[in-house]
This record gives structure tokens, sequence and C-alpha cells, in this order.
């Protein structure tokens, strides 16, 4: 964190938060949002009240696909 120039309370109390709410998460995936200029607590707070909601699969397939690491192609073909 400290060679990127990212302040590390962006990172750990968002970290610490999702840990106590039984939300897994790494601490790069955070690094990486934050790089990208997201706001990582209000990530994590969404996240968090998503669980609550039994919403955190959604959740997490919608980060998927906004990340690229699931294709709309193959979102398409499952209709």
């Amino acid at each position: 964190m400290k060679l990127r120039r990212v302040r590390a309370s962006k990172i750990i109390y968002p970290l610490i938060k999702a840990t106590k709410a039984n939300v897994k998460i790494n601490i790069s995936e955070l690094e990486a949002h934050y790089l990208a200029g997201g706001n990582v607590n209000n990530v994590v707070d969404a996240l968090i009240a998503a669980q609550k909601a039994n919403l955190f699969v959604f959740a997490h397939f919608l980060i998927l696909v906004v990340t690229g690491q699931m294709p709309i192609l193959r979102l398409a073909s499952m209709n």
C-alpha cells in the first residue's frame, strides 16, 4: 500500500468492518477498488447490507460482471 501511496486507514478500517460482519473480502480487492477511484467504505457498507438481506450472492455476481471477470456475452446465453 505504501508503494502505491494509499493511506492504510482507507483500506484497513473497512476491512475490519467487513471481517466483523463476516464478509469474505481480501485486502487486495479493496485496494484495487480504491486505486480505481471507488469509495471503499461505501462498498463495504453495501456488501454488509446485501449480506444481511440475503442478497450477498447477487451482489457478488454483480461485482463479477462489473469488473469484467464474467463477460456479458456469457450472461446473454443464460436467458
